[in-house]
């Protein structure tokens, strides 16, 4: 029962239990073998077609945030880099000349920076209308893309501006 009201932490308490079986601590895994339904994950969303994205970001558009906001759409739809990687990219990372972007860091849950998800940088390719969403983007700043305050974008900042977008608000 536990584990149906619970599923969000079932692979934590396995794991641990799991842990405490191979040292010894208990003699079984109570959440081994459950067979719950599992989520389907993103297995039925369908994608975007090109001009719904263009037209996400466009709307995106409104307001002081507004432009930095679509800019990061449009970067995170060509590019296929992870929220927190994109968040944590900084000016160096990119070279429009070799058309590639450095991968090095991403921000993660609690707003602190390490390795991206693979724990190792990777060279990305950098198509051409991700690179026409940086070259809108200013460059005085460390990180690509920013918050008002020139800070790393964190989760629930962009988190809440979406909520917006979703409910048709004005971004700023």
């Amino acid at each position: 029962a536990w584990a149906q009201r619970n599923k969000w932490r079932l692979q934590f308490a396995t794991a641990l239990y799991s842990h405490a079986r191979d040292i010894g601590l208990v003699g079984a895994n109570p959440f081994e073998g459950l067979r719950l339904e599992r989520s389907q994950g993103r297995r039925g969303h369908v994608p975007l077609r090109e001009e719904e994205l263009h037209e996400l970001a466009g709307a995106a558009a409104t307001g002081a945030w507004g432009p930095t906001f679509r800019g990061l759409i449009l970067f995170l739809a060509y590019t296929g880099m992870r929220p927190g990687e994109v968040f944590a990219l900084r000016w160096r990372d990119v070279d429009l000349g070799e058309k590639t972007i450095r991968v090095r860091a991403r921000i993660g849950r609690g707003g602190g920076e390490d390795l991206p998800k693979s724990n190792r940088e990777r060279t990305i390719l950098l198509p051409p209308p991700a690179e026409a969403a940086l070259r809108e983007m200013p460059r005085y700043m460390d990180f690509v893309f920013r918050g008002a305050r020139g800070k790393p974008l964190r989760r629930s900042s962009v988190a809440h501006h979406w909520r917006k977008l979703e409910a048709g608000v004005d971004i700023y």
